[in-house]
């Protein structure tokens, strides 16, 4: 199969897999089949450290709480500091 394409086409099949996923335990079964221990850890720090930012906890409390680096911290508040979507997701 040809590269072409090949990010979005995936993109794609992945949303829609998880758009068809109803109940909690399949999201935890899904999430914990595709992704190793560590990446699942990884990424659910990420989302408590955004809704730390959205608290108003500084980043040297994060990082303090969770030992991720600055720069992670940033990018994280950067990249969702406008999202609608995660702050009604984690209120």
């Amino acid at each position: 199969m040809p590269k072409t394409g090949i990010d979005k086409k995936a993109r794609e099949n992945f949303i829609k897999m998880v758009c068809s996923i109803s109940r909690p335990d399949e999201v935890n079964d899904f999430f914990s089949d595709l992704m190793s221990s560590v990446e699942l850890k990884k990424i659910s720090r990420r989302l408590l450290a955004v809704k730390y930012l959205y608290d108003g906890k500084t980043f040297a409390e994060i990082q303090k709480d969770f030992g991720m680096g600055m720069s992670t911290i940033n990018k994280m508040y950067f990249k969702t500091k406008g999202s609608k979507l995660l702050k009604k997701l984690l209120s």
